[in-house]
C-alpha cells in the first residue's frame, strides 16, 4: 500500500510541478515590456532560468522516483 501511495506522491508532485512551470514560462514569455530596453534585454534571460529549473527539479524528481521503486518494493509480489 505504501509504495502505490508514494508512487502516487511522486505523480501528483510532477504534474503539480509541471503545471507550476507551464504558468511561470507563460507569464514570462508573453510580458509586455513597452519600449523598455532592460526589460527586453533581459527577457531572455529570464526565460532560460525558468526552463533550466524546471529541467533541474524534473529530473531531481525523476530521480527520487526511480530510487523510492528502487529502495521500496511492492509488498504483495511474489
Amino acid at each position: 500500500m505504501r509504495y502505490r501511495l508514494g508512487c502516487a506522491a511522486f505523480v501528483i508532485a510532477g504534474l503539480a510541478w509541471l503545471g507550476y512551470f507551464l504558468f511561470e514560462f507563460v507569464a514570462t514569455s508573453m510580458g509586455d515590456c513597452a519600449d523598455d530596453s532592460a526589460c527586453d534585454f533581459y527577457r531572455g534571460y529570464v526565460e532560460g532560468f525558468v526552463v533550466w529549473r524546471g529541467i533541474a527539479v524534473a529530473l531531481m524528481l525523476i530521480l527520487a522516483f526511480l530510487a523510492f521503486r528502487f529502495l521500496y518494493k511492492e509488498d504483495n509480489v511474489q
